[in-house]
């Protein structure tokens, strides 16, 4: 080999280093920013709104965490139309400062509705955040370790899901731990300076009509078993530090949902770091099965406990493992149902065309939880949209990593 060649293969293994790395960073803070308020919504709402009651507290949540899902399913399909259309670093540059300056100004909001307006357009940045860095890392890597390598991308969020626990025990004020997020601002700089446009994004108009019946099966597949995903993490495990506050009642201080949820987002971290393996040994099918079946099993074992324990504990951070991998799995699986010119916006309508009824269940759960008289049956409902999805997985196409 040339050293001209020698010193072409280095440079660009450090790229590829660098935009792993940033990538990575990227999916951290989105994962804090969706998350941290799931952690604090008893202390928001009861600053933004006085006086509230239980039942008041847990519709005013749901109509948060609609918006901001409605937010992430805007900006799933939007950035990513203008990620195959304009360039892929624009669109994840511009979705990153979304996300960092929403989330710092929903920390300054006065009433419910503006929390709701500022989440949403965190959701946006959120949403064409984790479609941009996993699809420019899935183009920038080598085919032969790309599922490995997307599987620990997509364990950047679960980490993020870990630290907004840590950050709301550092930072107990709510509008102070929201102010964190404009630390991201960093990663936007970095990525539109020194992140190459892959060059992709010509004729997608025309690749668009030639591939759309073509894929249409993989669409519809892809959609649904994500959207499961989307229902069952949303509806429940979203829920959770809010239902652990109901079980504990007065007893409650504070410290269990931030352990809890860091337990959750440490195994969810390991559960993403094996996804790779498991895809490449047994399949991207036996996978997805494997994971929604798990996530579905603990879920209801979790949610049909009476009263707090040390097993809660336990159960949630099993369930975060299986959810964690099935994250994982579906950012592996989805891009490899597309080609290149159209992988953007056709993941983008996969991982976001299910937030339509995700955005649903989470309002009907503000109806459901004082109607059904308490969160755990209207939990155990939710939690059946995980089975549905693996047995969907039964009828889907199986893929493997494209060449490009």
């Amino acid at each position: 080999m040339h050293i001209t060649d020698s010193l072409t293969n280095a440079s660009e293994a450090s790229y590829r280093r660098l935009v792993f790395i940033i990538c990575w960073m990227t999916g951290i803070f989105a994962g804090i920013n969706a998350t941290i308020f799931s952690i604090m919504l008893p202390q928001a709402i009861s600053e933004v709104a006085v006086k509230v009651t239980v039942a008041e507290m847990s519709q005013y949540g749901s109509y948060i965490i609609a918006s901001f899902l409605g937010g992430w399913m805007f900006g799933g399909i939007f950035l990513g139309l203008l990620s195959d259309k304009f360039g892929r670093v624009k669109a994840m540059a511009f979705s990153i400062v979304l996300y960092s300056v929403f989330t710092a100004l929903a920390g300054a909001s006065q009433t419910v509705w503006q929390l709701a307006f500022f989440r949403f357009m965190t959701g946006i940045g959120v949403g064409g955040a984790m479609l941009g860095s996993s699809i420019f890392l899935s183009e920038t890597w080598p085919a032969r370790s790309r599922a490995i390598a997307v599987g620990a991308l997509v364990s950047s969020y679960q980490v993020g899901v870990l630290l907004s626990a840590v950050i709301a025990q550092i930072f107990p004020m709510w509008r102070v731990a929201f102010a964190m997020g404009l630390i991201a601002l960093v990663l936007a700089g970095i990525v539109f300076y020194y992140f190459r446009e892959l060059g992709y994004s010509q004729k997608v108009r025309e690749a668009m009509t030639t591939t759309k019946g073509q894929y249409r099966k993989n669409l519809m597949f892809g959609s649904f078993i994500f959207g499961c995903l989307l229902v069952g993490y949303w509806a429940t495990s979203a829920w959770v530090p809010t239902w652990m506050h109901s079980l504990m009642g007065e007893k409650a201080v504070g410290h269990e949902k931030n352990l809890a949820t860091c337990l959750h987002g440490l195994c969810a971290v390991v559960g993403c770091m094996v996804s790779g393996k498991l895809v490449d040994s047994g399949g991207r099918k036996m996978a997805i099965m494997l994971s929604f079946g798990g996530a579905f099993i603990l879920s209801i074992w979790m949610f049909l406990q009476t009263g707090f324990s040390r097993d809660i504990y336990v159960l949630y951070s099993v369930l975060g493992f299986f959810i964690g991998m099935a994250q994982a799995v579906m950012y592996i699986y989805l891009p490899e149902l597309f080609p290149t010119k159209v992988r953007a916006t056709f993941v983008g309508i996969c991982l976001n065309s299910g937030r339509l009824v995700t955005i649903v269940a989470v309002l009907f759960m503000g109806f459901l939880i004082p109607l059904l008289g308490g969160h755990a049956v209207a939990l155990c409902l939710f939690s059946m949209t995980y089975l549905v999805g693996a047995i969907a997985a039964i009828y889907a196409p199986e893929t493997v990593s494209p060449k490009a």
